[in-house]
């Protein structure tokens, strides 16, 4: 009879560890994600937190499901801003990309569209480091715009497609006058006009016309005696066209002074 009882307690006892075991691991369960409405949720709230290295882990699990379930489009968006408001802006440019691909006909495309391309904006470097973002930036910006005319974000892009044009046309401006240190003046004309040409409302733009003008100058001093009229010519074609257009640039009072010793150097040549 005792031993009875004492059998009969000790599965009683078990029986309620294992009760309080089942639900502790069931908790935890819940709490780390079992599924990807709970993976979801988790990353929603840290996302709501600004927890967002948290976010990113719950929004990467939701994947650990699949990709074809009811919550994969939220995710991947989500993932996306997750990564952007942590200021990792290059997985975050990839990460919408990846949704645009996915979810081409998703309401948010133009969102994540607009998101990739201010990634490659916040990604746009000083201007005299490497150009490759600052250029797709310009191009995902324009196609966002062009995309999407009506946008709330129109003139907020048009200002910032302005800031990182001035970028590379300071960049530009660099490297030309790294052409014209060198004394490879052919090259630093043409690299100085190209300010002009690609980036026409930038700072620079005078600037960049008087340093071409003193470029060819230089390059019709190096050049052999019967090319230096015709190169001469282009200098001065170079004066007209800063006179034009900017008449009231600072530069063009140097100019005028390297236009008056053109005009005598070509007077010796006959005209």
């Amino acid at each position: 009879m005792r031993s009875n009882w004492f059998h009969t307690a000790l599965l009683l006892t078990n029986l309620g560890a294992a009760s309080m075991l089942g639900f502790g691991c069931g908790g935890s369960r819940d709490a780390s994600g079992d599924t990807p409405e709970a993976a979801f949720k988790d990353g929603e709230r840290y996302f709501e937190e600004f927890r967002y290295h948290k976010a990113i882990t719950s929004f990467q699990r939701v994947f650990e499901f699949g990709r074809v379930h009811e919550w994969a489009d939220d995710a991947q968006f989500m993932l996306a801003r997750s990564f952007y408001e942590d200021r990792q802006y290059l997985l975050s440019s990839n990460e919408f990309e990846r949704f645009i691909g996915l979810y081409p006909s998703d309401d948010r495309a133009g969102d994540a569209a607009y998101y990739r391309a201010m990634s490659y904006y916040q990604m746009s470097p000083a201007f005299n480091l490497d150009a490759s973002d600052t250029k797709r930036a310009v191009e995902h910006l324009r196609l966002y715009v062009a995309a999407h005319p009506d946008s709330e974000h129109r003139d907020d892009i048009g200002l910032k497609i302005d800031e990182l044009q001035e970028k590379l046309a300071m960049k530009l401006m660099e490297t030309a006058r790294m052409y014209e240190r060198s004394e490879q003046f052919r090259a630093a004309v043409l690299t100085f006009v190209r300010v002009l040409d690609e980036y026409p409302t930038s700072r620079p733009v005078d600037e960049a016309l008087f340093s071409a003008m003193r470029s060819q100058v230089a390059y019709a001093e190096a050049s052999i005696l019967t090319r230096q009229a015709e190169r001469y010519r282009k200098a001065v074609d170079l004066y007209d066209r800063l006179y034009q257009l900017f008449p009231n640039s600072d530069f063009l009072k140097p100019a005028e002074t390297l236009y008056a010793d053109l005009q005598q150097k070509l007077q010796a040549f006959g005209g």
